[in-house]
């Protein structure tokens, strides 16, 4: 009988991080299949809005773009949405008619007569129809959420297509809020990054510029990225750059065929989280995102839609997920007319990962402080560099009195800045039997498994959080993403724990090691 390798990664202390560093990103595209969810989308019970509308308030709440909410022609206006109960907020999202808000906040309520400071506020916004405001970056308790215009962009009222409330408590990084509180303020233009709580989707850009959340492009946070050109397959209808000119009226119309396509280019290879398509009537029915470092060679789908229908102004937002790439294509395989694929705007958000912070795991192993529950310990040794640990445990033999035989490393991080989606990556190699004896591990951030791992999850011993690592080639990469609360401050103790694999005598107290490799390059960094 054999017993396996088991490694843990743990931080037991909250941190924050840089973002994904990329040494050849040029020359290869990484799918990290990230582990960032897609916030829960609310139900809304009912409308209310401000005296003497135009148009009524539950025009806002009934899913159809075609159909709105127009307030008297006056400041300030209002209007709020019922969550039927208290519930977690962490995104509104306002599709604008053209007679929009130029400066408005949104507060809370638990009973509709008492409300919040503003939990977020958004100033300076102009007068363009289907304006997506996309406001994140807080967490709060809540049944009713409102909408309040303190200052319109037309000599109209306020206009509403449609307004939708997002829970994303579940993708992790919730912030502080509390029923009425106000979490940190971002702008349409970024995405999570308040001061009080950095929680909600990670990557969703607005279609506006950086808010208060913080610059886009200067940290991990998500923004608008620059789209330097737009190319489309062959004989358009109407020309691809007009998907990335800002005006949503004009657009890019392609051929009455399927397969069609359309790309993008960021100029350089960018970290990408989120893509949003501004459908004209003419929609996609089935499409993918795909992405490419040369417009050549093209990846699987990162990201796929099937069933939309033909809405005008139909807005697909694509997140969960984050890739490298310089070029990202919507490539449609059904069309929901007889007409062509016919976009609006199609925009990009990500970061550009140059500007993000290093790895934080620079302190390097505690030499004095090495745990282990079995004796002797032996089989390993600090390899060069301060995250490289060799292990050998080739005919050395072992004796316990609990399972599993664990060695644990330790190093300390003080966070410097707050995040909610981590990742930890290594490299294996020197596999002296990669077939038979491949390592494994299992990575938690302050107890919280990760939820995504790269390249595979295999179940061992009844876990499913088990990477195997004997599909790998020597010096191969391993990721492994958690969510988890960070902040800034905080001291972390960034632990591995180590499990010999080894032949086990018959009571399952001894043993004599078999296994070889070598863990370096080991790294800590932030998503969002």
């Amino acid at each position: 009988m054999r017993k396996t390798l088991l490694l843990i990664a743990a931080l037991t202390s909250a941190a924050s991080i840089g973002c994904v560093s990329e040494e050849d990103s040029s020359s290869q595209i990484e799918s990290t299949e990230s582990a960032l969810c897609t916030p829960t989308k609310l139900a809304l019970a009912t409308a209310v809005s401000s005296a003497a509308p135009i148009q009524a308030a539950k025009n806002a709440i009934d899913g159809n773009t075609g159909t709105r909410w127009e307030s008297a022609y006056s400041d300030p206006e209002w209007i709020y949405v019922d969550l039927g109960a208290v519930k977690t907020v962490t995104e509104v999202r306002i599709d604008w008619q053209h007679a929009a808000a130029k400066n408005y906040r949104i507060d809370v309520s638990n009973d509709a007569v008492n409300w919040s400071a503003a939990v977020v506020s958004k100033t300076g916004g102009i007068a363009v129809d289907h304006r997506i405001d996309d406001l994140t970056g807080f967490s709060v308790s809540a049944r009713y959420v409102r909408m309040y215009g303190t200052a319109r962009a037309t000599q109209y009222g306020y206009s509403i297509w449609e307004l939708t409330v997002y829970d994303g408590s579940s993708c992790g990084g919730t912030g502080a809020g509390g029923s009425g509180g106000a979490g940190g303020s971002a702008g349409a233009g970024t995405a999570g990054a308040g001061t009080a709580g950095a929680g909600g989707r990670a990557g969703a850009g607005g279609s506006g510029g950086a808010g208060a959340g913080g610059s886009a492009g200067s940290s991990c946070v998500s923004g608008a990225l620059t789209l330097a050109t737009a190319v489309a397959s062959a004989s358009p209808k109407q020309a691809a750059k007009n998907a990335i000119d800002g005006n949503t009226g004009t657009r890019w119309e392609s051929a009455y065929s399927d397969p069609q396509w359309i790309y993008v280019d960021l100029g350089a290879v960018k970290t990408v989280t989120e893509v949003r398509i501004d459908w004209q009537h003419a929609a996609a029915k089935d499409y993918r995102i795909d992405v490419s470092n040369d417009a050549v060679n093209w990846s699987a789908a990162v990201v796929s839609k099937t069933g939309g229908i033909a809405v005008d102004h139909r807005i697909d937002d694509l997140t969960g997920f984050s890739v490298s790439a310089r070029y990202v294509r919507m490539y449609g395989t059904a069309r929901a007319t007889v007409y062509g694929y016919s976009i609006w705007e199609m925009t990009v958000s990500g970061y550009d990962p140059a500007s993000c912070a290093t790895n934080l795991l620079t302190a390097g192993w505690d030499h004095s402080n090495v745990v282990s529950n079995f004796t002797p310990v032996a089989g390993y040794t600090f390899g060069a560099g301060k995250n490289a640990i060799s292990f050998d445990y080739t005919g050395k033999t072992f004796a316990t009195s609990d399972e599993p035989v664990r060695l644990e490393f330790t190093q300390s991080v003080t966070i410097p800045k707050a995040g909610s989606m981590w990742r930890l990556t290594l490299t294996i190699s020197g596999i002296n039997d990669q077939t038979n004896l491949p390592p494994q591990f299992l990575a938690a951030v302050s107890g919280v498994f990760a939820s995504t791992y790269a390249p595979t999850v295999a179940t061992v011993a009844g876990s499913t959080q088990l990477v195997r690592v004997g599909s790998l080639t020597s010096g191969a990469q391993l990721t492994a993403d958690v969510s988890a609360s960070l902040t800034a401050g905080q001291v972390v103790d960034v632990e591995i724990d180590d499990v010999p694999t080894f032949t086990e005598s018959s009571d399952g107290k001894t043993g004599t090691g078999l296994q070889k490799f070598n863990m370096t390059d080991v790294s800590l960094v932030r998503l969002n």
